[in-house]
């Protein structure tokens, strides 16, 4: 019994640290990097370039609060937030993840949409890390989010992203091959899609215009299996074709990262994704 104990005490101390991709610094399980000034649009775009990630979303008084920490030191009084609103409270706001806005630190009078719909994150005042309604073409300096992940020790991992590794195939294959290819590597299958922000990662990956298969299959316009077994807790299906097999635009437009079924033979890039270890 208690060198059950004693293993158990050893595994669940023994699990590997949480880090940050290169050139960005954890704070409260938050993996931040500051950038220089650019319009809001312009920001949210350089930080999905930058590994996928979106602009900071703090949305707790603690996280709020470890901005400054990336702050400290340089002068700089304000950055963008990954936060849009179109009205007067903090029921129209939405983060830059798309999902809604439960925690806010907004100085008194705003949001106000009158003065801008993006938001930025004071460092200055009292008391320092509120929030105020900007215009979007403002420049500011911005602070690009990534999630944590853990560092792969055992199997190549070209993209370590959230606990997962991720490799592209660049070779045209059918979808059957290319589920093939992914298998290759233990637990590897074309790439499911569990949220936006991975979604979002995944068109970092690639300057190309393009189609890459992702690992699911339609069998009805409302319903996708994923290859892995993984739960369908993510949708983004918007073209239906003739066949069942699931690829994700790569276009560099704003159709970018939308799914489309059709031709199983039909040859694209694959996206293979296997649990980091």
């Amino acid at each position: 019994m208690l060198l059950l104990l004693i293993s158990f005490i050893f595994c669940s101390t023994s699990v590997a640290d949480p880090i940050c991709a290169p050139g960005y610094t954890l704070v409260n399980n938050n993996c931040w990097r500051l950038f220089p000034e650019a319009t809001e649009p312009v920001a949210d775009e350089l930080c999905r370039t930058n590994g996928g990630g979106i602009l900071a979303a703090p949305k707790n008084a603690i996280d709020n609060r470890g901005l400054l920490t990336i702050l400290n030191g340089t002068n700089i009084d304000r950055v963008w937030l990954g936060m849009s609103c179109t009205g007067l409270s903090p029921s129209t706001c939405q983060w830059a993840d798309k999902t809604s806005v439960t925690y806010s630190s907004f100085s008194s009078g705003f949001p106000n949409h009158r003065f801008g719909e993006c938001v930025y994150y004071s460092a200055d005042g009292y008391p320092a890390g509120q929030w105020a309604s900007g215009e979007c073409d403002d420049t500011l300096p911005f602070i690009c989010e990534l999630p944590t992940t853990t560092p792969n020790t055992n199997v190549d991992c070209p993209v370590n992203y959230n606990n997962h590794c991720y490799s592209r195939t660049d070779d045209p294959l059918s979808f059957s091959w290319g589920q093939a290819d992914c298998a290759h590597t233990p637990a590897g299958n074309l790439v499911s899609i569990h949220s936006y922000l991975e979604n979002r990662f995944i068109t970092s990956l690639y300057n190309e215009t393009t189609n890459v298969w992702i690992g699911a299959l339609a069998p009805g316009s409302a319903l996708i299996v994923w290859t892995d077994g993984t739960p369908n807790d993510y949708y983004n299906l918007k073209n239906i074709g003739t066949g069942s097999c699931v690829s994700m635009s790569l276009a560099l437009d704003n159709t970018t990262g939308i799914w489309a079924s059709g031709d199983c033979e039909a040859e694209n890039f694959s996206l293979c994704k296997y649990p980091v270890s």
